[in-house]
């Protein structure tokens, strides 16, 4: 009875996707994507330079006022972290072609089997193996990312956003595509 139910209630052509979504759904994902970058930032400064004591970070950016608490404390981007960010995208990018685990998701109710690539663990071990093996062969320094910490997180602050913008262009030129 339940099964009969569901599939019913499922049995549209928008099967897997939520095309009643609430703006507040909406606002909400929005206010994720644009404001947990600054909580980050704001938690790498207090870890960074206040001893991780959130009370004094706060009294600073007070005293200070905001414009120059921003100019004296916000992480730096390099263009060496953003070329080791950039060539750590590219590196998963190769790994996800053309690693092994393709799999097939359930039947949908139109009777398609959907194929995915489930290649993400195996990436994984393959990443943390080959990172070990340049780590004790001295091609990479064991702190490379402490010292390139504040770089490598507004080099992926700046993906998000860039992810998160085209992601966006392309489903609002799906909304309004004739």
């Amino acid at each position: 009875m339940v099964l009969q139910s569901w599939s019913k209630a499922n049995s549209n052509n928008s099967w897997g996707q939520n095309i009643q979504q609430s703006w507040v759904t909406s606002i909400l994902a929005f206010g994720m994507i644009s404001g947990l970058p600054p909580v980050v930032m704001w938690f790498s400064i207090t870890l960074a330079h206040f001893d991780s004591d959130f009370s004094q970070t706060w009294a600073t950016w007070h005293l200070e006022r905001a414009k120059a608490f921003i100019n004296h404390y916000l992480p730096r981007p390099s263009s060496k972290a953003l070329n080791l960010y950039l060539a750590w995208v590219l590196f998963q990018a190769i790994l996800y072609t053309f690693l092994p685990g393709y799999g097939t998701g359930q039947l949908t109710p139109a009777g398609n089997l959907l194929s995915y690539n489930i290649n993400g663990l195996l990436a994984w071990q393959l990443t943390i193996a080959l990172a070990i093996c340049a780590m004790i062969t001295g091609y990479i320094h064991p702190t490379i990312i402490a010292e390139n910490w504040e770089g490598l997180l507004i080099s992926a602050n700046i993906y998000e956003y860039l992810l998160s913008a085209v992601t966006g262009f392309e489903e609002l030129d799906e909304v309004f595509r004739p």
